[in-house]
């Protein structure tokens, strides 16, 4: 997102359902106003959005989320979703045909020139990791917590 000046359709999901499970959880110490605005917003989120829906692993935007390296474990649905939603992009996969080789069309020089892109966009980063993790919930994975081992 850095460099980017619209948001993935990929953030999506990770937003709301971090938003809906945790972010708008109502606490005891909350005041009564606030728990039922809480309430009220995570209840019109999760019918708006179709959180809970069993047709969530066919939407577009969860195939988004598979195909995007940060998210592409869709740790922030739960695992019947997962499962059932890896099991479709596997058959989208087999009905476009096989999977080609790298380098037969060039892909190792894409490859290059998006590793080029992405090393320029690290460095115009504006926001922190610790924004992102707020932002998305524990089921964000950056790259330096990649380069350090954490998960």
């Amino acid at each position: 997102m850095c460099g980017e000046n619209l948001v993935g359709l990929s953030f999506i999901y990770p937003v709301l359902l971090n938003m809906a499970n945790n972010t708008l959880s109502a606490n005891e110490s909350d005041l009564v106003a606030i728990r039922s605005f809480k309430n009220t917003a995570r209840k019109e989120l999760t019918t708006r959005f179709k959180l809970l829906s069993r047709l969530l692993a066919e939407s577009i935007p969860i195939t988004a989320c598979m195909l995007d390296p940060r998210f592409k474990h869709l740790k922030f649905v739960l695992d019947d979703v997962r499962e059932e939603a890896q099991a479709r992009l596997t058959q989208l996969v087999r009905e476009d045909g096989e999977v080609e080789q790298p380098g037969a069309t060039g892909e190792e020089e894409i490859a290059d020139n998006v590793g080029v892109e992405l090393a320029e966009a690290s460095c115009k980063k504006a926001r922190l990791e610790s924004d992102f993790e707020q932002l998305f919930g524990a089921h964000f994975e950056s790259s330096s917590k990649k380069k350090n081992g954490q998960q």
